[in-house]
């Protein structure tokens, strides 16, 4: 049997997997874990598709069958997917209608299969709602949680964990070969083939820089030039919510400019720029925490050097 998983690095888990669908042994949930822009919800979403494809005698998924078809069209009526929308987390209420829709009869085919994007906003009730649901799977459900960012131990022990790495060079040189400027793009995605895929075009490469170059300006200029920084990115006339995501956007781009410049710039001072990353990573924690998303963007770079 061969598999159409077009994914970008990640042999051995795709090797994985292959085993555990041509063994038949497959787990009732699934953890993805990992950094942003590494395959994870593609990867899922390949697995997805042929766990529900009906062709079994050529390649999967065929791409062609009904469920295929009906899968591509995000039409699928045993499929069933929950993620953050506007809010800056997920609801119980959400995931409570998740969980009901999980527990209905198959319509296609005997599988019901269920993916969390970003499993890590799942608000402390919702976990808790989710976790009779890892413990009582029926058999006819799968579930795929997809996390960037470390779990609660009661929702990841009760899953298999499959963990992304990094992408090494060679992979990602493979499948960006005929790009131009290639050495250019291959060191900004930095072996997250997401990063490269979204910098393709030439107008989300220079908007990635701005936003990178933004970033390390805020890392030079003084506290009073930072804190009317902050004022400008979260005025009270924003939503909590949008105030929430535009956090967890600016910490994640922070986070990317400091792994880039301990690659890049070789001759830096290393601990520095460790300690913000360590800074940075407590800080979305705090964001998950329902702190404040500008007393935490002042504890972050008010005191950043």
């Amino acid at each position: 049997m061969q598999y159409n998983w077009p994914l970008i690095g990640h042999t051995h888990i795709k090797r994985y997997f292959e085993k555990v669908l041509q063994s038949g042994n497959i787990h009732h949930a699934y953890l993805f874990e990992g950094p942003q822009h590494l395959g994870k919800s593609t990867f899922a979403r390949l697995l997805i598709q042929t766990l529900l494809c009906e062709e079994k005698d050529r390649q999967l998924p065929c791409g062609i069958c009904r469920p295929c078809d009906a899968f591509k069209h995000t039409a699928h009526p045993d499929f069933f997917e929950l993620k953050r929308e506007e809010e800056a987390h997920i609801s119980i209420e959400k995931t409570r209608e998740f969980i009901s829709t999980l527990q209905t009869r198959a319509l296609l085919g005997s599988l019901k299969i269920g993916m969390i994007e970003e499993a890590e906003l799942l608000t402390q009730e919702a976990a808790n709602a989710l976790l009779k649901t890892l413990e009582e799977a029926p058999r006819s459900v799968i579930l795929f949680l997809i996390a960037s960012e470390p779990l609660l131990p009661t929702i990841s022990s009760r899953c298999q964990k499959i963990t992304f790495h990094f992408v090494g060079s060679h992979d990602m040189e493979q499948a960006f070969q005929r790009e131009r400027k290639q050495s250019e793009l291959l060191r900004l995605a930095s072996g997250r083939p997401g990063v490269a895929l979204r910098m393709k075009e030439s107008a989300a490469q220079e908007s990635y820089m701005g936003e990178m170059q933004e970033i390390r300006r805020l890392l030079k200029i003084d506290e009073g030039e930072r804190l009317l920084w902050i004022t400008e990115q979260f005025g009270s006339g924003n939503k909590i919510s949008d105030r929430r995501v535009h956090a967890k956007e600016i910490f994640d781009m922070l986070e990317l400019t400091l792994r880039e410049l301990l690659i890049v710039e070789p001759t830096l001072k290393a601990e520095p720029v460790i300690s913000m990353l360590k800074r940075t990573a407590q800080a979305k924690q705090f964001l998950k925490a329902n702190v404040d998303p500008r007393l935490i963007c002042e504890y972050l770079l008010l005191d950043a050097s």
